[in-house]
This record gives C-alpha cells, structure tokens and sequence, in this order.
C-alpha cells in the first residue's frame, strides 16, 4: 500500500527556494535539502524525484510568484509610469524585507549555473525574456499614446528598466540601502517623462 503524503508540495517548494537562493544550487547537498525540508528522503525522492527536478520546480514556483506578477500588472497597465512605481516598489520593499536579503533565486541561478546547465538556462532566459517582452509591450503602447517619452526607443527601454530590476534585485544580496533603490528608482522613472524628450 503506497504511504499517504503528509505535507503539502507548495509549503515544500517554498522551503526548497528558500535553501537554494540562500546555499545556491551547487551549494546545496541532499542531505541540506532533507534536513530544510522536513521531510524523509523516500518522499523527497517519490514526489520530486532527483535535486535537479526540486530545483526547477523551485524555480517555477518562484517565477509565478515574483515575474508572473510583474506580467500581469504590466499587461494590464493603463498608466505605464505609475506601474513602474508600483513595480520598483514591490520590488524594493520585497528586497527590504526579512527573508529576501539572498537575493533573487532566479537572478542567483543565472549567474551561478545557468553557464554549464541547459535546463536551467533555459527556463531563466525564457523567464527573462517574458518580462521584458511585457515591458516592451506595456512602453510601446504608452508611447504610441503619447503617455511618456519617445526620446528613446521601447525596446532600448524596456531593456534598461529590466536590467534595472534585475539589479535591484543585486543590491538586495549586497546590502544595499534604502536610499540607493530610491535614487536608482527615481531616475529610472525620470527616463519616462515627456519634458526630458
């Protein structure tokens, strides 16, 4: 008779993100991910199978909770510049908060083993590439309305406002200041105001 599970797989996942941008993929070792996730290694093995699939579904899980979330509020966008405020402050008072001070796992992950593992590097580059797509969508339409500056291209835009949550995200890990992620926010949204065309 199979056992009956006696946890719940997102809860599981959330620890799993947590071990991973906090000990990093190579860094962390079966029996870390035994020990974080509460949970014995025959149920590790039968639900998630090996590391490198706890790994990806780390990622998928953290990917709809953090970029999806950046999608969708861009994709509804009606006023470009206060999404962005809205964004680059979900973002700033995330990394501000207990628990995010390791970082982004999937940033970590792409600069940590994205280089030497096809699955990873796919799933991150396929990632990234959503939110800026969004990004170039939501500025296209804002500049066709004449709702912000035309002084640069949107794709040169949505480019330099991806970078800039990415490195957000950096900062974050580095132990930056509060008032670093302000002065980096607001010139960022300066780039989007009519009068600097």
């Amino acid at each position: 008779m199979a056992r009956t599970k006696t946890f719940k797989e997102t809860e599981v996942i959330d620890k799993a993100i947590r071990l991973f941008t906090a000990k990093g993929y190579n860094g962390t070792s079966a029996q870390d991910i035994v020990d974080s996730l509460a949970i014995s290694r025959s149920s590790l093995y039968n639900t998630f199978g090996d590391k490198q699939r706890l790994f990806m579904k780390a990622l998928d899980q953290y990917y709809k909770r953090s970029f999806s979330q950046i999608i969708q509020l861009l994709n509804r966008s009606t006023d470009f510049p206060a999404t962005m405020e809205e964004i680059f402050k979900m973002v700033v008072d995330q990394s501000m908060e207990t628990g995010f001070e390791n970082g982004c796992l999937i940033v970590n992950s792409a600069s940590e083993i994205s280089g030497h593992n096809s699955d990873v590097a796919a799933f991150i580059r396929k990632s990234m590439h959503r939110v800026e797509n969004a990004l170039f969508k939501a500025i296209d339409r804002a500049q066709k309305h004449e709702f912000i500056s035309k002084k640069h291209s949107a794709r040169a835009l949505a480019g330099f406002l991806f970078n800039t949550l990415v490195g957000l995200r950096l900062m974050a890990k580095a132990g930056a200041e509060k008032k670093s992620f302000e002065n980096i926010v607001r010139l960022s949204l300066s780039l989007l105001v009519k009068d600097s065309d």
